[in-house]
């Protein structure tokens, strides 16, 4: 899937890259990652935000490592060709961590438990509802705009 093909606001792109940061930091040590998504969250965020909320994204995909059994896919972050693709595991976990914001538990739920292949979600829940709560909220769909998506 191409990554303009999501409905993520800037906040969850910007935090899609950090991600991606991350995990280039445990596939490959050497790159130091990790550097760059702090770097990217201060950028986004702020200097103040910033910290807080790169610190709770790694806790998020922290417990979401622990819980799965297979590899996390990812796209690599510093390839321009490559970052434009969303990988399903990718795709699973912001869409996680944006029902999240919208309030959507059943759908957050849902994408954790086939991200984690049905192994307990619990502690990767918590980390996105702690990640969700430093973060502004997308604006709610109105109830009209509700009806029109459920009819589609």
């Amino acid at each position: 899937m191409w990554r303009d093909h999501v409905d993520f606001d800037a906040c969850e792109h910007t935090l899609l890259t950090c991600s991606r940061f991350y995990f280039q930091s445990f596939a490959e040590p050497a790159s130091q990652g990790w550097l760059r998504a702090l770097s990217t969250a201060d950028a986004f965020f702020g200097v103040r935000q910033g910290p807080i909320v790169a610190v709770r994204l790694l806790t998020a995909m922290q417990a979401m490592r622990l819980g799965r059994r297979s590899i996390f896919h990812f796209s690599h972050p510093q390839c321009p060709h490559c970052a434009e693709v969303l990988t399903e595991h990718e795709r699973r976990f912001m869409t996680a961590l944006k029902a999240y914001r919208c309030g959507d538990t059943a759908t957050a739920r849902l994408e954790l438990m086939m991200l984690c292949e049905g192994a307990d979600t619990v502690d990767v829940q918590a980390a996105l509802i702690d990640l969700a709560t430093v973060l502004t909220n997308p604006t709610p769909a109105t109830k009209e705009m509700q009806y029109v998506a459920d009819f589609c």
